[in-house]
């Protein structure tokens, strides 16, 4: 990118839920420049990038005011990111390891880090089809501790399903701290309980937790996912306000000045994204030579409504990003729920053969000729099963269709059987079984 990223700008990072998943520890320096570098990554690019960060950007968080000192420290910081290793653990077995950088460019005149993510990581951060998480880069900007981000990205992942419960031991795995804070006490404070106050501070989502124990151990804890209203006001004023300032520093770039951005913005009540793709088409004019005069032009767009992308088009590409981060967290909600379906199906269909067999064994001769009559009235079976007027119990699929004529049918039964052995209700609809009820509990 030719500009780097603001930070705080309501941009939108996106994951894949394996890098969600992911093992790695990181510092809160090497993961804000992870996060700074990741809502660089825009839809539709076929590649990763040279992603610039402005080194001003640390400031506040290493405490430095001297320059000097702070484009040497985010020298050592970076070198440093660039051994870091994540660890991928896939649905087959496999083991990924690989850096998070490649390579890095510290432009000191510029005051900007150049820096490039590895290629192995462009499958869990470019063009997701599914199975990704996404979240606004203010919430996790905000916070101060590496666990907090970490805990937030696991918990934005299940925000649809509103529960999600983890082995203790995965969740050391996943933030590496198989070898710190040992007593779970300690662990609870410094991480689980530290992380629910910077969520409920910071971010749109938070949680309540419980323990499971297996004797006295803790051994699992079920996060209870709480959507937060009020930031989400705080993310709209956010961005509109990123957004201003973004156009107004584009409008004295290009030889305007603060009031006429103020007029447009205000005034007439414009987009601050519309204004920034007029600004770019007008950038990318003057850099091909076509536009001579940029303020000029740029004020020619803005008055004649130009259409490069209009204000709709801006909302409505709004509303399709949500409704694909919706569908695709829906997608994975409804695999989750099919496979424990085709499990609880799995073990019916056991109990439902062994009681067909006792049923077989006990079968009287009124069950017998009852089954008769239904054959001659079923014509399929009429051509497999009579023999002369008569059943033909030699037959090789004579016990499996007699054996289920003395079983209760079979969907209604395996909806009773699910509520009475499972505790949930689910219902058939377009030859799909789907949970109704106690849902929450199910994952």
């Amino acid at each position: 990118m030719d500009n780097p990223e603001k930070v705080g700008s309501g941009s939108l990072i996106v994951k894949s839920n394996y890098l969600v998943n992911a093992e790695y520890r990181l510092t809160p320096i090497e993961m804000k420049i992870i996060y700074l570098m990741a809502m660089q990554v825009r839809k539709g690019d076929e590649d990763f990038k040279t992603y610039q960060l402005r080194i001003k950007d640390f400031q506040e968080d290493l405490g430095l005011k001297d320059n000097h000192a702070l484009y040497e420290r985010m020298i050592e910081i970076v070198k440093r990111l660039m051994t870091r290793v994540v660890q991928i653990r896939h649905d087959n077995g496999n083991v990924e390891q690989f850096p998070f950088i490649t390579w890095s460019m510290h432009k000191h005149k510029e005051g900007t880090i150049g820096i490039i993510f590895v290629p192995k990581l462009k499958p869990h951060m470019i063009d997701l089809k599914e199975r990704f998480t996404s979240f606004y880069d203010y919430n996790v900007l905000s916070l101060r501790s590496q666990y907090s981000m970490r805990i937030y990205e696991l918990i934005k992942q299940y925000e649809r399903i509103g529960k999600r419960t983890i082995a203790v031991a995965d969740l050391r795995r996943m933030l590496r701290l198989q070898d710190k804070y040992r007593s779970y006490n300690m662990f609870k404070k410094k991480v689980i309980e530290q992380a629910k106050k910077d969520l409920d501070k910071n971010c749109d989502v938070s949680f309540e937790f419980t323990e499971r124990k297996q004797g006295r151990k803790i051994t699992e804890i079920d996060f209870i996912i709480k959507k937060k209203r009020l930031p989400k006001q705080i993310k709209s004023n956010t961005m509109r306000k990123e957004g201003i300032k973004d156009v107004v520093l584009a409008f004295e770039e290009l030889g305007l000045n603060e009031k006429q951005a103020d007029y447009y913005l205000n005034e007439e009540g414009r987009e601050p994204e519309y204004l920034m793709e007029l600004i770019e088409e007008t950038r990318k004019g003057y850099k091909a030579g076509r536009v001579k005069n940029p303020s000029a032009y740029l004020v020619s767009l803005i008055e004649r409504n130009a259409n490069t992308k209009t204000e709709m088009q801006i909302l409505k590409e709004k509303e399709e990003q949500i409704n694909e981060v919706f569908k695709n967290s829906e997608i994975e909600r409804r695999e989750k729920e099919t496979a424990m379906i085709e499990s609880w199906r799995e073990e019916y269909e056991v109990e439902r053969d062994s009681r067909g067999e006792k049923l077989l064994t006990s079968a009287t001769g009124r069950d017998i000729d009852t089954f008769r009559g239904y054959v001659k009235n079923n014509p399929y079976l009429r051509k497999k099963l009579l023999l002369e007027n008569n059943l033909n119990t030699g037959h090789k699929e004579f016990s499996f269709w007699f054996k289920n004529f003395l079983l209760p049918e079979y969907e209604s039964d395996f909806i009773q059987w699910i509520h009475v052995n499972k505790g949930f209700s689910i219902v058939a609809r377009n030859g799909e079984y789907h949970i109704t009820g106690k849902q929450e509990s199910l994952f």
